[in-house]
């Protein structure tokens, strides 16, 4: 009999350590995600059944809900095909009005994430899902609650399981955290028009689009043509919800979008932005505030061919382990921030004819272990001590065989040539301005 089926250990109550009772509830819409693709207990469900814990989900964003009258019970019984757990969470949103939304928890079935007193977080519903009830309504008296009752029902392999991994997996979305991503459009910039292509990229979408003059669309989970009602010129597009990411990978309106004035909840969940603003020459960035990019794996031509970057802002790229190609062609950038490459592993073509980029900082590299640079400064603007700068951040990654290549601009003083004949005694081949 396998050990799943044998207990192997009891139970001793702790004096005043354990708290009944939830503190807080998350919902997300339900992903069918496959065994390989959750771990349990630090492996695989298969390598390790017993495991009640997970220990790595799908980077995910949830709802939290401010709910009270909270309460979850689950239950076991045998059937046919094994052990059936029914997972039932319930609690009460103690107001009714238009914005609340509550109704469109029906359209869909949700997975649930619950916190309870003692600081665990538990999932309800994650292989099947949950059907959700709703009991809206109020009594006669002014006391009376004027709200909903929401009901979540699952029926699992298993109990709810315990997430290890809260914070690092999963992004909460509130209505404190309401940040709404704005950016301008153009639509003359070309011919003269009225609308604006959204193209969506790589993660799950749902958002809402308001603009300057009214137009307004919800419950978007994908690409969305604005039509302006006030016809062509500039107009203010402004994104609540969950949007990870742009792609303008068929160059689809990529001319029109002319600033990003605020990143607010842009990035939210995603791993990938590969193209997401690729050739949009019109682009400039004037916010202030850095996105949602620290769980970015792929930055593979996001920005490339932004011909009008004269600099780019601080955003959190520790995560991210591509590079290729990023910020190619930004031909007026002038200077790069100092960001977090200590995830990276290629930089191909990376600054590769940003003819302008001059000032680059030191000890960008000191923490990568990526060795193919190849062309990554090829037709730039450096000047000396940004050469410098980087042939010595190089070497002191102290990676071995690698690739670098570096054409226009200055060329590096006595100092980064120092650092270039280090890199080449570790088998480094080298290549800069002379």
């Amino acid at each position: 009999m396998s050990s799943i089926c044998d207990i192997d250990k009891g139970f001793k109550q702790v004096c005043k350590t354990q708290q009944g009772g939830i503190d807080k509830v998350y919902l997300f819409p339900y992903v069918k995600y496959g065994v390989s693709d959750v771990t349990f207990g630090g492996s695989s469900r298969v390598n390790n059944p017993d495991a009640q814990n997970i220990t790595s989900f799908p980077n995910t964003t949830i709802y939290e809900y401010e709910a009270v009258n909270i309460s979850y019970t689950e239950n076991a019984k045998i059937t046919g095909g094994g052990v059936e757990w029914s997972q039932d969470l319930s609690f009460t949103l103690p107001a009714s009005f238009e914005a609340l939304n509550a109704f469109k928890l029906m359209y869909k079935d949700y997975c649930a994430i619950i916190l309870d007193r003692n600081g665990n977080y538990r999932i309800i519903g994650l292989w099947n899902g949950g059907e959700v009830a709703i009991n809206a309504g109020t009594r006669g008296s002014k006391n009376a609650m004027n709200g909903s009752t929401v009901t979540l029902k699952a029926r699992e392999d298993n109990q709810a399981y315990f997430l290890n991994n809260f914070n690092t997996d999963f992004t909460i979305f509130n209505n404190d955290a309401i940040n709404y991503f704005e950016f301008y459009v153009n639509t003359d910039i070309i011919a003269t028009s009225n609308f604006f292509n959204i193209t969506t990229g790589s993660g799950n979408f749902l958002y809402d689009v308001t603009t300057d003059e009214g137009y307004s669309a919800t419950d978007l989970t994908g690409d969305h043509l604005i039509t302006f009602p006030t016809g062509s010129g500039i107009h203010k597009v402004s994104i609540s919800g969950i949007f990870p990411a742009f792609d303008f990978t068929l160059g689809v309106d990529n001319e029109k979008i002319i600033d990003v004035s605020n990143f607010g909840i842009y990035g939210l969940g995603s791993t990938n932005q590969t193209q997401a603003f690729l050739d949009n020459e019109n682009l400039t960035i004037t916010a202030t505030d850095a996105g949602n990019f620290g769980k970015v794996v792929s930055f593979d031509s996001a920005f490339k061919g932004c011909e009008s970057l004269t600099s780019f802002p601080f955003i959190n790229t520790s995560k991210g382990e591509e590079f290729n190609n990023a910020w190619e062609n930004c031909a007026v950038l002038t200077e790069f921030p100092l960001l977090d490459f200590s995830s990276g592993t290629s930089f191909i073509e990376t600054w590769q004819g940003c003819l302008l980029l001059k000032t680059f900082p030191s000890n960008a590299f000191d923490n990568c272990t990526a060795t193919n640079f190849t062309q990554a400064f090829r037709n730039t603007g450096l000047n000396t001590q940004s050469i410098d700068n980087i042939l010595e951040s190089l070497d002191v990654a102290g990676q071995i065989n690698g690739t670098f290549d570096q054409t226009g601009g200055q060329a590096p003083s006595s100092v980064g040539l120092a650092a270039k004949a280090s890199l080449e005694t570790k088998g480094w081949t080298i290549t800069v301005t002379t």
